[in-house]
């Protein structure tokens, strides 16, 4: 029976090493992060935006839990991501932005470092379809193509570290579809290189 990833959005930035004989070391394969794993991340979060170009605001996140599907038993971590930014600037008036945005995650590690994979909700339902039909049919061409492109990699997937109460997530082509890219005035957001959350206060 197929083990889905459980746990609660980079790839691979560096090569394989060089084994000692000279040829290429076996490059370590993305391992899927159970429930307990996810289980640190679930709740509600803040980042503190100050950007060099001039935005400042805020991010919020609450992060869930959620089926794969309605009738299983297996679960992958929901984000519900909002932001509330202003870009000042003595020459301009002032540009407000604020947005939402929802986002499956999943938990993986590689080597030593772990990953957030990020995906559209109804690619968790696409990932299980085609699981479901290779444990039928193997050989399945299009099952194989459609569950290789949802497989994590430098698209998809961002490095993250995790502390007592608070996460870090790098930048990667993983969160360009997810965080907002310019205001309306065309004005693009020049993200920093990380995203640091902390634990938000309760009230």
């Amino acid at each position: 029976m197929r083990t889905l990833p459980l746990g609660g959005l980079a790839a691979v930035f560096f090569g394989a090493a060089i084994a000692i004989g000279g040829e290429p070391a076996a490059e370590a394969a993305f391992r899927p992060l159970n429930m307990e794993e996810l289980n640190p991340l679930v709740g509600d979060w803040q980042a503190v935006v100050s950007t060099k170009a001039g935005w400042k605001g805020t991010l919020r996140a609450n992060i869930t839990l959620k089926r794969n599907h309605p009738e299983g038993s297996e679960f992958h971590a929901l984000l519900a991501l909002s932001w509330d930014l202003t870009f000042t600037d003595p020459k301009r008036a002032a540009v407000s932005l604020k947005g939402t945005e929802k986002r499956a995650l999943l938990l993986w590690q590689k080597g030593k470092q772990r990953y957030v994979q990020v995906l559209r909700e109804p690619q968790i339902l696409q990932k299980e379809f085609f699981e479901e039909i290779l444990e039928i049919r193997p050989n399945d061409k299009a099952a194989l193509k459609g569950l290789a492109e949802l497989r994590p990699g430098k698209n998809n997937t961002a490095p993250m570290a995790t502390g007592s109460d608070s996460w870090t997530l790098e930048m990667a082509p993983a969160l360009a579809d997810v965080l907002p890219q310019q205001g309306a005035s065309g004005t693009k957001i020049d993200w920093d290189g990380k995203i640091s959350w902390k634990k938000a206060k309760t009230k």
